[in-house]
């Protein structure tokens, strides 16, 4: 019981994050419990979209082609984005808390968690519903999803908010530095697209 009322405040507090983020990082209401939930339901609900979107495609996968992956990535990016907002706590000659600073970068994963959900989602029915189509198409649709996700999440809007808050630097730079990073994002994944 105790951990359902856990859960219960943690989805309130969630909730609030996406209509008030601002006032939620600014507040230093989010907790350890929420910026784990965002994780690991962004792991769980990124190892379901792998395995639907391989059942799309008709296309076998194993588990351990599924989860090594997933777990990686995601563990990478909160923890490579943490570490990225300390660092540059640290030139900017603060001294951060890197606890409170992984709390911070958590949560910001909380819209690639929200677009991965509505990209089951949408998978779920296609399956359900016997939908079929061009796979370039639905990759095309996922992709688009996905890139919602990180403006909004991680490394965009939020994870400015959370370097913003977390190495304690001005709104402008914190906006610019995730601006970068989407940047960096986008080239690395189309730019060997392009040169191809």
């Amino acid at each position: 019981m105790k951990f359902l009322n856990l859960l219960a405040a943690s989805f309130n507090r969630l909730k609030d994050i996406l209509l008030h983020a601002r006032q939620m990082y600014e507040g230093e209401k989010i907790t350890q419990f929420d910026a784990v939930l965002v994780v690991v339901l962004l792991m769980l609900l990124t190892i379901l979209q792998r395995l639907l979107w391989a059942l799309q495609a008709n296309f076998p996968v194993s588990a351990m082609d599924v989860l090594q992956p997933v777990f990686l990535a995601v563990l990478l990016g909160w923890g490579g984005l943490s570490t990225l907002i300390y660092y540059v706590g640290r030139l900017a000659k603060h001294q951060p808390d890197f606890v409170r600073i992984a709390v911070l970068a958590g949560a910001a994963g909380l819209p690639l968690m929200l677009s991965t959900l509505l990209s089951v989602l949408i998978t779920l029915v296609c399956l359900i519903l016997g939908v079929s189509g061009n796979l370039d198409t639905w990759q095309m649709v996922h992709n688009m999803i996905g890139w919602i996700g990180i403006v909004l999440g991680w490394p965009g809007y939020l994870g400015s908010l959370a370097l913003q808050m977390g190495a304690m630097i001005k709104k402008t730079s914190a906006l610019i530095i995730s601006l970068v990073l989407v940047l960096l994002l986008l080239l690395g994944t189309y730019l060997p697209v392009l040169i191809k």
